[in-house]
């Protein structure tokens, strides 16, 4: 038995279930799990000659949406900086079939992935509130800011990565809801994933994860009755950390008051009274305004912020302060690297699940499978929302983190045909 061959599963399913620790590692491994899987899942495709997949509904939009970045790239005055961010987008495409494959052929594996996902938070949960007390994680690494945790990432991005993996531990207490007891233990650890979010300083992750704690608690039946019991309790312990802590009032509450409170963003030619997100998201998304103006249907080419963004900068502003990697959010970064086309299809895909998540709730069934898809539409929905400071959708990990369990989803509700 040739344990490379995706037939086989021994190795695609391994690189799955890695996926997540991969995740708290950087954007590394995890890009070079799904890498391999989407190697491996071609290389079965070619043995077996069968490539059909490419003409399911899914795989025509995304195509669509690759052809377009692909062509904004080739026609960015950037080529091949942007070419190293589009062309090989691809691999998202047949890592989400390999995982579909996989699944398909081997059920088990949902399981197990979750069981995995489970253990990885709680690990990352641990060091967390570790760090939050002593200063250092477990390693004996501390961050650089002392209102955030690092915990084991590369980045201060816990907060990021619990938010987006919360409806999967709601999943995983779904899957095993048969012991009361055992599922009552995994809600008041989401809590403490819930607390810690907070803790970690991140506000975008905070919004996100509260629109899933309070969502999906209140949805699914058995933890409707926790919820209820356990978020005054709630709020009285973010109260009393705001009252006793200084570094967290000024990080979550008084730094979020004075960006609604400014009515200029400082160093402009203009008086808006309108601040979006922050004075400094405000610029960003200003000038991915001005970039797109100049772009309008194709935008300047997939990751090219970094590089455009001083030019329209120093117009608007009159210096660099507009300028970074990314404008932080995924539809001014659409709007300004991808033009309307590219914006146009995301927004339509956000829609499409908007819809697809007021549907299901609408004609809700309390069952486990009925859970276990919103849950991950509910996932879909937080990772497209517009209305928050978001991360570099070219970046590897925001990649891995955002097509983690589209396999899932493809396999469980998807019907290909």
């Amino acid at each position: 038995m040739n344990p490379f061959s995706f037939k086989n599963f021994i190795i695609p399913s391994y690189l799955f279930y890695l996926l997540p620790l991969g995740l708290v590692t950087g954007p590394f491994l995890p890009d070079l799990f799904l890498s391999l899987i989407a190697i491996l899942f071609l290389i079965n495709c070619y043995f077996e000659k069968n490539f059909k997949f490419l003409k399911f509904k899914f795989s025509l939009i995304f195509l669509f949406f690759y052809s377009v970045i692909l062509i904004s790239s080739i026609l960015s005055n950037n080529i091949l900086f942007s070419l190293e961010s589009s062309l090989f987008f691809l691999r998202y495409l047949f890592f989400s079939y390999g995982i579909y494959y996989l699944c398909k052929n081997r059920p088990e594996t949902i399981d197990i992935f979750f069981k995995i996902v489970f253990s990885t938070v709680l690990l990352v949960v641990v060091d967390g509130y570790f760090e939050f007390i002593f200063g250092k994680n477990i390693l004996g690494t501390s961050s650089p800011d002392p209102s955030r945790i690092l915990s084991f990432f590369h980045a201060m991005i816990i907060g990021s990565f619990l938010s987006k993996t919360l409806p999967l531990i709601f999943i995983f207490l779904i899957l095993t809801n048969k012991n009361t007891n055992y599922s009552n233990l995994i809600y008041f650890f989401i809590i403490a994933i819930y607390i810690l979010i907070f803790l970690s300083g991140e506000r975008s992750a905070f919004l996100h994860a509260s629109i899933i704690f309070i969502f999906l608690s209140i949805l699914i039946k058995q933890t409707r009755k926790l919820f209820f019991f356990t978020f005054s309790l709630i709020l009285i312990i973010f109260t009393f950390l705001i009252l006793t802590n200084e570094v967290i009032k000024n990080r979550m509450i008084t730094s979020v008051y004075e960006g609604f409170q400014t009515k200029q963003v400082e160093n402009t030619s203009y008086n808006d009274k309108i601040i979006i997100f922050s004075p400094v998201h405000d610029k960003f998304v200003r000038v991915s305004g001005e970039i797109f103006l100049d772009n309008k249907l194709i935008g300047s080419g997939p990751n090219t912020f970094r590089i455009v963004c001083s030019k329209y900068s120093n117009i608007k502003f009159n210096n660099n302060s507009a300028c970074g990697t990314h404008p932080h959010n995924t539809y001014a970064q659409l709007l300004a690297e991808t033009g309307s086309l590219g914006f146009a299809i995301v927004l339509s895909i956000f829609l499409y699940i908007s819809y697809n998540l007021f549907k299901s709730v609408i004609s809700m069934k309390h069952d486990q499978n009925t859970y276990f898809k919103v849950c991950l539409l509910t996932y879909f929905f937080i990772i497209l929302f517009p209305f928050t400071p978001t991360g570099n959708l070219f970046n590897n990990w925001i990649g891995a983190i955002y097509f983690l369990p589209l396999g899932l989803f493809l396999t469980k509700f998807v019907k290909n045909e």
